[in-house]
């Protein structure tokens, strides 16, 4: 594993919690500047005072959270509807000494400075507030209860400086002019505030699922799992389903560096702190089964979407075709208790999807019972008659106002009211095959099973030679095996008729 690790990434089955972790310890190794500094990243946005000076806050890492790679262009940020914001603030001070002669003079002399207080806002309303420091952690909850799930998350800190403003008159001078041997002071305190943020545009994964459920007349169980948004999958009670996403963790690389800035400019330093952030990208063309022995997908809804690339750095198998993205998955399994409750898995870490069992509509499916009849033939065509009822109550299915249909012989009919299907075709000298194809159960109440029958079409006198034929090649191999069995051991039961 360790020679692999060298020469590629490893993808990863589901969201790793120690990114998160990671990220939590490396926001402590931020560097937690004095008065005469402020560091930041590259791309930080800066704001000036009068004393104040390279006011900066920087969103360090939203957790939970999960970058989807659906197509390229589209790599919206998934946020659980709780979790945390991870940032930093960082600034320095400007403050003149003061040059002049005692008694000349016009200047400040500091206080204190301090981050006063820090606030999350979403979509420019306050979530929350917490007092101040260099490295914050602001929690959030409820953002599910937004009209919108495209928000845009801003971390708000309010940095404050307070002074004392010195004002000196001189009232006399020495006898050279040179000194003053008396004046006046004047203190008033001062102070000056600046407001600095950073925003991060989020979408709200707040997986919900729906759909119906049925049983076969086996007992299988049937069920179609419905959903709002990308999903890692669902579990049933002898199996699972797994969508089309895995996940790889980087760090980000804009905080590879950082400035430091100071009265004697800025320099680029190593950067100590490298947050990461969960991707998941697509890696097959559809939803899988788990085993595949007791789990059948019947049907996957959702559209075919073009992946995009993954950037140079990432070493991963990718996909070059389309996938599908699915919103919906049909399955049927060999299973003899219900999933109660059902759990899809999302794709940020921690959210799931849980709903009871019974709050899937439940759909009737009973087998179906598909007879063909020859009403009547002649040298070259052949009437057939085919008659589609219900198993359970005998009734008769009309496929008309139903998505399902019958084909007989290669050709697709719809039933009548009556559940029949007339039609006259070429008379050969074989079987006429046919069978009911119905709709998906989900799609109609009540549901049926599929059913098919067989005739032939042969004339009387044959019928009666190819069914004898028939019977008398099996029955026959069966006597000759007898026979070849008591001549080798004399067990003397040969003829069968023997003491009759």
């Amino acid at each position: 594993m360790a020679v692999l690790a060298n020469g590629t990434d490893i993808p990863l089955d589901e969201p790793p919690a120690t990114v998160e972790q990671w990220n939590r310890g490396d926001l402590g190794d931020v560097p937690n500047t004095g008065r005469e500094q402020s560091v930041y990243p590259p791309n930080a946005t800066l704001t000036d005072g009068s004393f104040l000076k390279d006011a900066t806050a920087n969103i360090f890492a939203v957790q939970p959270s999960t970058r989807a790679r659906i197509q390229e262009g589209e790599k919206p940020l998934f946020v659980g509807p709780s979790g945390s914001v991870l940032g930093s603030v960082d600034y320095r001070l400007e403050i003149e000494e003061p040059t002049a002669m005692l008694g000349e003079r016009n200047f400040w002399n500091l206080r204190s400075h301090e981050v006063s207080e820090v606030r999350l806002l979403v979509d420019g309303e306050v979530l929350s507030r917490q007092s101040g420091s260099q490295r914050v952690t602001v929690p959030f909850e409820d953002l599910d209860s937004y009209r919108s799930v495209n928000l845009t998350l801003t971390l708000e800190a309010d940095i404050r400086v307070d002074l004392i403003h010195i004002l000196e008159n001189c009232n006399q001078y020495n006898r050279y002019g040179r000194a003053c041997i008396d004046f006046d002071r004047e203190l008033e305190p001062d102070s000056e505030t600046l407001t600095v943020r950073d925003s991060q545009n989020v979408t709200v994964y707040d997986l919900d699922i729906s759909g119906y459920r049925t049983t076969y007349p086996n007992g299988d169980l049937g069920l179609v799992v419905y959903k709002n948004y990308p999903w890692l999958g669902h579990a049933l009670p002898n199996g699972e389903v797994r969508g089309v996403w895995r996940f790889y963790s980087a760090r980000d690389t804009e905080w590879d560096s950082l400035v430091q800035s100071s009265d004697d400019g800025q320099k680029r330093i190593s950067s100590p702190a490298q947050p990461l952030q969960v991707t998941a990208y697509p890696i097959e063309t559809g939803p899988t089964p788990s085993p595949r022995a007791n789990v059948t997908i019947l049907e996957t809804y959702g559209e075919q979407t073009q992946p995009g690339a993954l950037p140079d750095a990432i070493n991963l198998d990718t996909l070059t075709e389309p996938y599908t993205a699915s919103f919906g998955i049909a399955t049927r399994t060999k299973t003899d208790r219900d999933p109660d409750p059902v759990v899809a898995t999302g794709l940020v870490r921690g959210v799931t999807a849980e709903r009871p069992f019974s709050s899937f509509e439940e759909m009737e499916l009973s087998e179906s019972n598909f007879t063909l009849e020859i009403l009547d033939r002649d040298a070259s065509t052949i009437r057939i008659k085919a008659t589609l009822r219900s198993n359970a109550t005998g009734d008769p299915v009309e496929t008309g106002d139903r998505d399902g249909y019958v084909i007989i012989a290669g050709e697709r009919f719809n039933t009548t009211r009556n559940g029949t299907v007339i039609t006259t075709l070429p008379r050969g000298d074989g079987s006429i095959a046919g069978r009911y194809v119905p709709s998906f159960w989900w799609w109609d109440t009540p549901g049926y099973m599929a059913d098919s029958d067989v005739v032939y079409a042969r004339g009387t006198v044959l019928e009666w030679l190819a069914t004898l034929f028939r019977f008398a090649v099996p029955v026959s191999l069966f006597l000759v095996g007898v026979y070849l069995i008591d001549r080798i051991t004399g067990w003397r039961v040969w003829p069968p008729w023997r003491g009759v």
